[in-house]
This record gives structure tokens, sequence and C-alpha cells, in this order.
């Protein structure tokens, strides 16, 4: 069943729902032409942060798909990519 833009209402207001639970907005793209949106966002967590993206497509006949996904990455991994970054300035 195709999501239809009116059921994307509460948009903004989930955003907001984020921000009060720690969410940062890392990145967000919109393609007004091309019909989609994407967005990033962090939540530091112990052990690491999670990121949560998101994009919003307009397909040809006005319905809407949306993707999402979550991904956790370790305080390691963001230590040792730091780290790398440092040796190669």
């Amino acid at each position: 069943m195709p999501l239809k833009a009116k059921t994307l209402g509460g948009g903004s207001k989930g955003v907001e729902t984020m921000k009060q639970h720690g969410w940062k907005a890392v990145s967000r793209a919109v393609c007004e032409i091309e019909g989609w949106e994407r967005t990033t966002h962090a939540l530091e967590v112990e052990g690491g942060t999670l990121y949560q993206t998101g994009l919003i497509l307009t397909n040809p006949d006005s319905s809407m798909a949306v993707s999402t996904a979550l991904a956790f990455v370790p305080a390691q991994e963001k230590e040792k990519k730091r780290a790398r970054a440092t040796k190669s300035e």
C-alpha cells in the first residue's frame, strides 16, 4: 500500500520528539525538482552513536515512498577514524 502524503502530516512533530530525546540533526538535503528529501540524525549513547537516516521520495503518480535505516557505530570505531584523520594531517 503506497504511503499518501496526507499521512505524513505529523512529520515535524516527530522531529521535535526526536530533539527532546537527544537526537541531533546531522544533515538534511532536499531536491524539490526530483522530489526527494534525505535526513540524518545522530544520538550519542553509551558505547557509541546511533545514526538514523531517512529518505522520502515523491513518485510520478504523487504517491510517496519512505525508507529509513538505523545504524550503531561503536565508540572504538569513531576513535580509530579520528586517529587516522589526525595522522594524515
